[in-house]
């Protein structure tokens, strides 16, 4: 444009000279300013060319450096995260090594605490049992397996006797199966076999289980048959006045005190704890007790308690001997039941009243042999006693007639055949008896009580539980021996003389 401009000066110039003589000068130095501005414009224009060029290229230097920088950073970052990654690997490689390091100490522990019991052998100071008098399908009751590793690795646990069946007998170790179908093996002694194929008859103490529950139980029968009787289960609190009734061959009738299945109270420092027979072998008794803790204990150490309601001593206002917190204390006697076989008591310091099975109830614990039959007085020098399968009427206590002494004699039946020796004084009963049975041996000492023309007692050791019941009449004592010889039922009659 400024161009164009000049131009259309120089062309006016022309043709009015004169008036542009004088101007020419500055039309010419406008020339040149013109074209020095353009010239400076053009150097401007190529300046600003070379500036936005350097600006360019500064900004690709910058946009260069920002990815420079930024490729950088992603390299940083990924270093980073690449030592992010090592740390966590070697976090994990640690705590992987601590697991392997936990599990081996626990491995190590549980190798520690395992402790390896030879077949048969118990947790406790007691011998292994041979084998069972039992055959597959047979009820038992005992622990289960767990109970028997936690005293084995402990030296605690609770052991409830529960029921099961044989699937195996073994010389040292019998396989069960319980009634929710767990098959485990057990050791002989911790195994109690209920006996087939027994009868009872109302009033008698039988041991079996909680069979609308679970459970090892005593019970007295109520009524029912012989084989199936009707109970009331002695060893319940809040269900004792419930009535069950027992499957065949799942109970069977107690009747000597000590045996297997009864209560007797042991040494305890200055008092005696109620316990119950679970097995027995030689002088030692196997023992559940309190909150089902096992014990193994000496015969001598224990008292065996009635498995009969002596009338004559466990009656109103007298003074017992019963089980409170698992320890025996002195109470008195409000009120008997004896066909529920329940008596009543108040401790000592305490007027709340409470209930008791009879079988726990004593009226001494110094060791003399308890009652085994039930008495009844009727005058001042007469008594009625049923012992056993043998009645006596009308025996005079304390008649001077009645020969006490040495007695010796055979006694047989069952397929059992042996002698049996007796020494009869007023209120202790001793002696001894030994045979065969179908060509094998037996042997057992016998002790118990006397009174009047009447006598009882048993004789337990490892293979053997016997009852013996009798009379006396003048120089001939005479009665019965039942139980078990070498695990199988046994009823034998005797007569031995003076």
């Amino acid at each position: 444009m400024k161009r164009l401009m000049l131009i259309l000066a120089m062309l006016l110039c022309l043709v009015a000279a004169p008036a542009c003589s004088s101007n020419s000068g500055d039309s010419g130095d406008e020339a040149e300013n013109v074209e020095a501005e353009e010239s400076d414009d053009e150097e401007s224009d190529d300046e600003e060319s070379d500036d936005d060029e350097a600006s360019d290229d500064e900004e690709s230097d910058d946009e260069e450096s920002d990815d420079e920088a930024s490729d950088d950073e992603e390299k940083d970052d990924e270093e980073s995260d690449d030592e992010e990654a090592d740390d966590e690997t070697a976090k994990k490689d640690d705590e992987e090594k601590d697991d392997e390091e936990s599990d081996d100490e626990t491995a190590k522990k549980d190798d520690e605490e395992k402790v390896d019991l030879e077949p048969g052998k118990v947790p406790f100071e007691f011998p292994a049992v041979g084998k069972l008098s039992a055959e597959a399908g047979d009820y038992v009751l005992t622990p289960s397996r767990s109970v028997l590793e936690q005293y084995a690795k402990e030296g605690k646990g609770v052991s409830i006797y529960y029921t099961s069946k044989i699937v195996e007998v073994g010389d040292k170790e019998t396989k069960v199966k319980s009634l929710a179908g767990t098959e485990y093996s057990m050791p002989n002694a911790m195994i109690i076999p209920l006996r087939k194929e027994e009868k009872v008859a109302k009033g008698d103490v039988v041991l079996t289980w909680w069979q609308s529950g679970s459970g090892m139980q005593r019970a007295i029968v109520t009524g029912g048959s012989a084989t199936e009787p009707t109970v009331r289960y002695l060893d319940l609190k809040t269900n004792s006045d419930k009535e069950d009734t027992l499957k065949p061959n799942s109970f069977h009738k107690l009747t000597t005190p000590m045996e297997v299945g009864s209560t007797v109270a042991c040494k305890d420092g200055s008092r005696h704890s109620r316990w119950v027979v679970t097995a027995a072998a030689e002088d030692k008794l196997l023992l559940v007790g309190f909150a089902g803790k096992m014990a193994a204990m000496a015969k001598s150490d224990c008292v065996g308690l009635p498995l009969a309601l002596d009338a004559s001593k466990i009656k109103k206002g007298a003074k017992v001997q019963a089980p409170f917190v698992g320890s025996y204390r002195e109470a008195t006697v409000a009120r008997v039941d004896a066909a529920t076989g329940r008596v009543y008591i108040t401790f000592e310091g305490q007027t709340k009243e409470q209930d008791v099975a009879f079988i726990d109830v004593t009226s001494s614990l110094d060791g003399s042999a308890p009652a085994v039959a039930e008495e009844t007085k009727t005058d001042d020098s007469t008594t009625t006693a049923k012992a056993g399968e043998i009645d006596v009427t009308k025996v005079k206590k304390d008649d001077p007639k009645i020969g006490y002494g040495n007695f010796r004699g055979s006694l047989s039946g069952g397929g059992v055949s042996g002698s049996i020796m007796l020494s009869i004084k007023p209120g202790k009963l001793s002696g001894n008896m030994k045979g065969t049975r179908n060509g094998e041996k037996w042997n057992t000492g016998v002790s118990g009580s006397a009174r009047g023309a009447t006598f009882s007692g048993s004789g337990v050791n490892k293979t053997t539980s016997l009852r013996v019941s009798g009379k006396i009449v003048g120089r001939t004592a005479s009665g019965t021996v039942t139980g078990r010889i070498n695990g199988k039922s046994a009823s034998m009659r005797f007569s031995a003389n003076r």
